[in-house]
C-alpha cells in the first residue's frame, strides 16, 4: 500500500488531491509529509479508529456517552462500535459509570502508551490534519502556521482553546469562518492569530513574548519546506 501511494504521488507530483492534509506545498515537502505522517498513521490505525481516537485523545478529561461518540465519529455505526470495543479491550479506552442504559467511555490516561498515542493524534489526525485542511485553501498566501501554547506543549486537558499562529496575508473573515468549521468538526474552539510577514519578522527581533513563542514548542500545520519557511512571491496579482 505504501509503495503504491508513493508511486502515485511521484507520477502525479502536482495533484494536490493525493494529500488532503498538506496541499500547495513545494513538491519535496508534500511528498515527505505524506510518506512520514499520513501513510504511517493509516498503517497503524484504520480510518474509523482514527476518528474515535481523534475525539477521545484530544479531550482526555471528558467522558462520552457511547451514542455521542458514535455520532461524532460520523462513520458506520457497526464498524465504529467494533473499533471502540477493540480499544476498550486493549485498555486504550475505559468505561465509567453508566447513565441509565447508556455506557460512558473516556480515554485511559493511565494506559502505558497514552502519552505516545496522544502525541501521534496531535501531530496527525487529531489536530494537525484538520487544521491543515482548514487552511489549505489559503496555503498560497501563508508563510507559516503553527499551533503554540499549552496544546503544542501537550499540557492541555482538552478544554482550552487551540491557539494557531498564522503568518501571511489571509483575510480575517476567512480565518473566522475556518475557525467556526473547525469548532464544529473538532468540538473545540480554535483561535487563529494572524500577523503580516513583515510585521512578524520585526516582532521576532523585538518582542520578548513573540520570541518566547518562537523558541517554545510548536506544531507546524503549514510550512513552505523548500523556501526556509518563507512563501515565494506570487507573480499573479490578487484581485
Amino acid at each position: 500500500m505504501i509503495a503504491s501511494a508513493a508511486a502515485s504521488i511521484l507520477a502525479n507530483p502536482h495533484n494536490v488531491d493525493m494529500n488532503p492534509c498538506f496541499v500547495d506545498f513545494p513538491r519535496i515537502g508534500r511528498l515527505f509529509l505524506t510518506m512520514t505522517v499520513m501513510s504511517a498513521v493509516d498503517f497503524l490505525f484504520t480510518p474509523s479508529m482514527q476518528r474515535v481516537l481523534a475525539i477521545v485523545l484530544t479531550q482526555p478529561d471528558r467522558r462520552f456517552m457511547l451514542a455521542e461518540l458514535l455520532k461524532q465519529a460520523g462513520s458506520g455505526r457497526g464498524s465504529t462500535q467494533a473499533q471502540i470495543e477493540r480499544l476498550l479491550a486493549a485498555g486504550v479506552l475505559v468505561e465509567g459509570p453508566r447513565q441509565g442504559r447508556q455506557r460512558s467511555i473516556r480515554a485511559n490516561t493511565e494506559f502505558f502508551l497514552f502519552p505516545e498515542l496522544s502525541s501521534i493524534a496531535l501531530k496527525s489526525f487529531g489536530l494537525a490534519q484538520p487544521i491543515s485542511e482548514a487552511l489549505a485553501p489559503f496555503a498560497a498566501h501563508i508563510d507559516e502556521a503553527f499551533v503554540f501554547g499549552s496544546v503544542a506543549k501537550e499540557l492541555d486537558s482538552g478544554k482550552s482553546d487551540i491557539d494557531v499562529m498564522v503568518i501571511g496575508d489571509v483575510p480575517h473573515l476567512a480565518l473566522i469562518e475556518a475557525a467556526d468549521k473547525l469548532r464544529a468538526r473538532m468540538h473545540r474552539a480554535v483561535q487563529f492569530v494572524l500577523y503580516d510577514p513583515v510585521e512578524w519578522r520585526e516582532l521576532v527581533e523585538s518582542d520578548p513574548v513573540i520570541r518566547q513563542i518562537v523558541s517554545g514548542p510548536r506544531l507546524h500545520v503549514v510550512s513552505h519546506a523548500t523556501s526556509g519557511g518563507v512563501r515565494q512571491p506570487d507573480p499573479t496579482p490578487r484581485a
